[in-house]
């Protein structure tokens, strides 16, 4: 490794130990709560903790005028998948590659950028998402003045590679807008000696971008490329939520899934609300006070609204979780959440195996097109159902 490689690499090994110093001790926090103190790094391995909005360890990539954070990485998820947030301004295309092993994806949250996939290109705006499995052919390219996107990475070790392009960013929440050095060329190439999970392609004849379309409404039956309009793709209900998957186990060869779950509150707090479940304990897969046990490791991030989650081994109370920030739930630990607003949404990234968005596959109902959560129907649950499809996950209802 070269020099200003190994100097880059040593300084995000350190990052732990750097933040430890500049931390005022008010930046503790009580060992009753899962929230994790301010600017937390590393993530902590097998249990459950909240991360806060535009918390947790921080990398900027040379050149690129970005930040990104990480939400779980390899440790927290046996590498089955790491979850970058990324906030950018506007750049140029990162040239076109493909990786022989790793599934990348891209979630535009703000702004818009553009996602090259083989011989497709779109303009993703809030909401849309673009699969891109291993050996498929992909570029993408921040646009507006202000961007964010997430990213599910699988598997989550292939992060290794910002070592090499990256260093730790402490300066602010938001992104070096005046950054001007050029990118890391050098270091890039090094990476790929060095046999990370990238093959550039020069040759490379990006086509032309069009908008997202409401007939891309589908997702396909295997690991084929796709992109996904926003609000335009299947949707499952149950008891007042609903879960709409971006993609499914079948889409990444059972690595992981990404979902929209909606949900509004409960009756006792929102009487005007006829079509809210009586009480907490009737929302969603949830009842009579019961915790699911999922076999494989679970990440909520809420979207909008506030969320209270009951995570076993963790807080002595729920912790009531609100926009920008994210829950994250490990393999076999019992949890269950309630909507504490009028109404919320949040993401759901699940591991391998599938997670909640299979109980609402299978246990739920499929909406009609432009549905959304709130129709008496779905006010109840067959319990005896929900109860069947956790088990064939390799969970159970506690």
């Amino acid at each position: 490794m070269s020099p200003i490689a190994t100097d880059i690499s040593s300084s995000l090994a350190s990052f732990p130990a750097k933040l430890a110093s500049v931390l005022p001790a008010s930046a503790s926090v009580p060992t009753s709560t899962l929230r994790l103190p301010h600017f937390s790094a590393p993530l902590p391995a097998n249990k459950p903790y909240v991360l806060e909005s535009d918390e947790g360890e921080t990398i900027t990539l040379v050149g690129s005028g970005s930040v990104m954070r990480y939400l779980a990485t390899a440790k927290e998820t046996d590498d089955q998948f790491a979850i970058v947030h990324t906030r950018a301004r506007a750049d140029e295309p990162v040239p076109a590659h493909f990786h022989a092993r790793t599934h990348d994806t891209f979630l535009c949250v703000r702004g818009s950028m553009k996602v090259w996939e083989n011989d497709q290109c779109r303009i993703l705006g809030p909401g849309d998402f673009a699969s891109v499995p291993p050996k498929c052919v992909h570029a993408f390219q921040p646009l507006g003045p202000e961007n964010e996107f997430i990213g599910i990475i699988s598997p989550g070790s292939w992060t290794k590679m910002f070592n090499y392009i990256g260093e730790p960013y402490m300066t602010s929440p938001t992104f070096p807008w005046n950054e001007d050095r050029p990118f890391p060329v050098p270091l890039f190439i090094e990476a790929i000696k060095a046999g990370e999970d990238v093959i550039p392609q020069r040759e490379y004849a990006y086509p032309e971008a069009k908008p997202m379309s409401e007939d891309e409404n589908t997702l396909p039956n295997d690991t084929t490329p796709y992109f996904l309009k926003a609000d335009c793709g299947p949707k499952y209900f149950l008891a007042t939520q609903s879960c709409s998957p971006l993609t499914l186990a079948r889409n990444t060869n059972d690595h992981f899934a990404l979902s929209v779950l909606a949900g509004i509150g409960s009756r006792d707090r929102f009487p005007a609300y006829t079509a809210a479940a009586e009480s907490p304990a009737g929302q969603g897969p949830f009842h009579s006070g019961r915790k699911l046990r999922l076999a494989s490791h679970s990440l909520f991030r809420v979207i909008e609204g506030k969320v209270a989650f009951d995570v076993e081994g963790g807080a002595d109370t729920e912790e009531v979780v609100t926009t920008g920030e994210s829950v994250m739930v490990p393999a076999g630990r019992a949890f269950s959440y309630a909507i504490t607003s009028a109404y919320a949404r949040m993401y759901v990234f699940s591991g391998k195996g599938g997670g909640l968005e299979e109980v609402f596959v299978r246990a739920g109902r499929e909406g009609k097109s432009g549905e959304v959560v709130g129709g008496h129907e779905d006010a109840s649950v067959e319990e005896s159902k929900v109860d069947e499809v956790v088990k064939a996950l390799g969970g159970e209802i506690v």
